[in-house]
Formats: C-alpha cells, sequence, structure tokens
C-alpha cells in the first residue's frame, strides 16, 4: 500500500479545505490556521533535528510521524555544521529504502549540496 506524501497531503488538505469554503459549508469543519501545522520555532527545531536523527537510524516509520505534524520538518531539517538534509544521512548510512521515501513521497531534491559540496 502506498501512502500519500507529505507534501502532497498538505496540498490535497488545501484543495479539499478551498472547496468546503466554496460549498459554503465551512461552519462545520475545523479551521487549518490553528491545526497541527502550525509549529512554533523552536518546537520546529526540535523536530527537524529528531528527523535528521531518525534518518540516521533508518528509522522510517517515526520519520513518517513526524511528516504528519508539519510536511515542512522533513524537506527543511539539515546538520547546521556540516549542512547535511536527512537525504544525506539516509544515504550515508545506506539506508536505501529511506532514501526511496525522502525522494518519491516526500519529493527531497537529491541536488542539495552539503557543506563539502557533495550530494546525497
Amino acid at each position: 500500500e502506498r501512502g500519500v506524501g507529505a507534501s502532497l497531503g498538505s496540498k490535497l488538505d488545501e484543495t479539499i479545505h478551498g472547496i468546503i469554503q466554496e460549498l459554503n459549508i465551512a461552519d462545520t469543519i475545523p479551521s487549518t490556521d490553528s491545526g497541527p501545522n502550525q509549529i512554533s520555532s523552536r518546537e520546529m527545531a526540535r523536530l527537524q533535528s529528531q528527523a535528521l536523527e531518525y534518518a540516521s537510524a533508518g528509522n522510517i516509520s517515526q520519520l513518517r510521524q513526524l511528516s504528519r505534524k508539519s510536511h515542512l520538518i522533513i524537506p527543511n531539517a539539515f546538520d547546521a555544521d556540516h549542512k547535511h538534509t536527512c537525504l544525506h544521512l539516509a544515504a550515508k548510512h545506506g539506508h536505501v529504502d529511506l532514501c526511496r521515501w525522502l525522494l518519491s513521497e516526500v519529493n527531497m531534491s537529491c541536488n542539495v549540496l552539503d557543506a563539502n559540496g557533495k550530494n546525497p
């Protein structure tokens, strides 16, 4: 079974919310403005740090849970010292299935360079 990736899921949520607004039934639907995707910058930094740890360990299930909290966590996580992304770390540690998921479902770019000018 192939799930909907975090990025696509967020776009679908926005589209569905727009349709609900057009149909004038918004009173029955909770607003997305105060939903789970509204995360403080401090919490976002903590979650991005976790994402990097999970990527290093190859823990795709924990990364999936993070992506459900916000589609911005994983693609924007990077190590400040080496500029490693989750994809860099997954590739470095040989987590092939995780790399595939990051590329196909999270839509991460394989063209992002780390501090040494290297791709994942």
